[in-house]
């Protein structure tokens, strides 16, 4: 893959790869979670959680990389001003407004408490991104 002039690295594949980290890390601390609390007995039912893992959480992360994510970031590199700062600060944000929005569709409530867990998803996602593409 071609380096874009404002990155080091493939900016698509940074596009293709950071949607992966937010769900990852949710299933991450679910399965431990679930080994903590009840061992290997609790993943009796693992296939459920990746079913959801697969047809909803990882497709609301590509919804909020094509959605908000892409477009700030074609107007960054657009502009010249495609870094880690802008790149973390625009994913925090990002992140804060589509974790609560995505978990307000599954069950028509959303709390405030969700915005913080949402501005991590988002910088986590953020700095994925920059890893693979090292953003100028």
């Amino acid at each position: 893959m071609e380096a874009s002039s404002a990155t080091k690295g493939p900016f698509w594949l940074g596009v293709a790869v950071a949607p992966w980290t937010a769900p990852l890390i949710v299933f991450g601390f679910a399965l431990a979670r679930t080994l903590m609390n009840e061992g290997f007995d609790g993943l009796a039912h693992w296939q459920f959680a990746v079913g959801i893992f697969l047809f909803f959480i990882v497709p609301v992360s590509y919804l909020a990389m094509f959605a908000l994510a892409l477009p700030l970031l074609l107007w960054l590199r657009k502009l010249g001003r495609l870094t880690w700062l802008n790149c973390c600060a625009g994913g925090t944000v990002i992140g804060a407004i589509a974790f609560p929005a995505a978990m307000w569709l599954i069950s028509s409530a959303s709390s405030p408490a969700l915005v913080l867990p949402g501005a991590g998803f988002g910088l986590a996602s953020a700095v994925v991104f920059c890893i693979v593409t090292r953003p100028n």
